[in-house]
């Protein structure tokens, strides 16, 4: 048993104390827990423990929004490149079918994409992601001003899929986790 690991135990004890030079202690023994599975001395403490479920359910939910969010944000994507094939296509002048195309393969990833991170998240948003850096990135080699196009939109989406992957993966490791339990 880790240390770390330890000290979540001691965390819901009534025997716990605090040191501000060694953080929390052993409050029989005034020193870090040494136990090696379970502690003898282990006195649930039921506030401490509804306190802990209570923030624990916070993260979850915390990251579960953030998780959504960036899936969420794949399908909008999606969409608006429908749409930009729709008006590349039919609505400017010199319009061509070929932009419209285009727009609609890339629609078709970013769907493929959001469909595909509902059952892997943090891999379906990594990958999206790097569509999205080689996209533009191809975009500004192809069209160097095309960089500061929507500029601004741009960022909100990369850091919205980017802020997505860290919790999607610490969610999917908890799940993990529960399976391998139960």
């Amino acid at each position: 048993m880790t240390q770390e690991e330890r000290l979540n135990v001691c965390t819901t004890c009534k025997n716990r104390e605090f040191s501000i030079q060694q953080g929390l202690l052993c409050g029989l023994t005034h020193e870090k827990p040494t136990f090696d599975l379970t502690c003898s001395d282990f006195i649930l403490d039921e506030i401490a423990k509804q306190n802990e479920d209570r923030t624990e359910s916070k993260q979850i939910e915390e990251r579960g929004s953030l998780i959504m969010i960036s899936k969420f944000i794949l399908f909008l994507i999606g969409f608006l490149f429908i749409l930009m094939g729709y008006i590349e296509s039919y609505l400017l002048p010199g319009h061509s079918i070929t932009f419209g195309y285009i727009d609609w393969s890339i629609s078709f990833i970013f769907f493929i994409l959001g469909f595909y991170s509902l059952k892997h998240a943090s891999r379906g948003l990594t990958i999206a992601l790097i569509v999205f850096v080689g996209l533009n990135v191809l975009s500004f080699i192809l069209e160097p001003s095309s960089i500061l196009s929507a500029i601004i939109w741009k960022g909100v989406i990369f850091y919205v899929i980017l802020r997505g992957i860290e919790p999607a993966k610490v969610e999917e490791a908890r799940i993990k986790e529960m399976n391998a339990k139960s």
